[in-house]
């Protein structure tokens, strides 16, 4: 079985924003390479997303958009179902 990545297109793969697919259980599937080189990890496969981001679950779903900060960067978040 292929992983997430591996059947995800080169397009969303090399987009220029970070981006992540998150299972209904909160576990990450799979990340673009901006994503991975804000984190400065390449093991967040399976880890709690909120966890991971330092996000609040629950205000987040609410605003269905959040704040958080990697390396001295801020980033907005915003979520979508598909």
């Amino acid at each position: 079985m292929q992983n997430a990545s591996e059947q995800e297109s080169p397009s969303l793969q090399n987009f220029d924003l970070p981006v992540i697919y998150v299972s209904e259980n909160d576990e990450i599937l799979w990340y673009n390479n901006k994503f991975e080189l804000q984190l400065k990890s390449s093991d967040c496969y399976g880890k709690n997303a909120y966890e991971t981001l330092g996000l609040n679950k629950e205000s987040f779903l609410e605003k269905r958009s959040g704040e958080i900060k990697f390396n001295n960067k801020e980033f907005s978040v915003y979520f979508t179902e598909v």
